[in-house]
């Protein structure tokens, strides 16, 4: 297979350190400097920003959510990291209007409507001691709306897991293997010399952002963009 996996980066990762190759003959530190390189990488070829902001075709998954009478709003999965597209209910013709959170509490605080939802917002929240996402209903179903037997569609982009020992692939299979290899090694590169990045970057962190754009091109591709 052509995919990045743990084993691969992690090596390369070692090699541009200078540490033992085999995860067996590193100390502790070693393997935790590796880790902290592979988590970094991610994070960047994940979720580029700036002129390369892109959400991946493959960070995408689909949701549904049984709307409740009297419900505003509805727990989100721990992977959530923002809207794919607009959410729709099953039984209407249009899409969602996306606001924020002050947006559903100044409607709801004016009073509640008969009509059936029109507005949907995101809003972090406290849930079982963790911090995650609740998505908002304007206006909120009543017992006898037709809406209740609706559900919420959800296109979502989702925060993928680090890659591991027990979880060694890296999503974007292998037409973007070469894009997450550096950049892990910038991230290593930075771990390194932190110093190049308030510049213009090292030498892998430019090729990294050369091999981000082509992704970025080749998933705009494939799905039509």
């Amino acid at each position: 297979m052509l995919r990045a996996d743990y084993e691969e980066v992690s090596r390369t990762i070692a090699r541009r350190l200078g540490y033992p190759l085999s995860a067996t003959n590193q100390s502790a530190e070693e393997k935790q400097s590796i880790q902290d390189c592979i988590r970094c990488g991610l994070r960047w070829f994940y979720f580029p920003t700036g002129e390369l902001t892109h959400a991946w075709s493959f960070l995408r998954r689909y949701l549904e959510i049984s709307v409740k009478a009297g419900e505003v709003w509805y727990e989100l999965p721990r992977d959530f990291a923002g809207f794919a597209g607009a959410p729709a209910l099953s039984n209407a013709e249009n899409p969602l209007a996306i606001t924020d959170e002050s947006g559903i509490r100044l409607r709801t605080n004016k009073g509640q409507e008969s009509s059936p939802p029109r507005y949907t917002a995101v809003r972090t929240a406290e849930i079982r001691g963790n911090t995650g996402y609740q998505i908002g209903l304007f206006p909120a179903c009543t017992a006898t709306d037709e809406n209740v037997q609706a559900v919420i569609q959800i296109w979502y982009v989702f925060e993928p897991p680090i890659i591991s020992a027990d979880n060694p692939w890296a999503y974007g299979s292998g037409v973007h293997a070469e894009t997450i290899m550096a950049a892990c090694l910038a991230a290593a590169e930075q771990q390194m010399n932190p110093e190049t990045m308030a510049q213009e970057g090292g030498v892998h962190w430019q090729y990294f952002q050369q091999q981000l754009a082509g992704s970025v091109a080749t998933d705009k591709l494939l799905v039509g963009v």
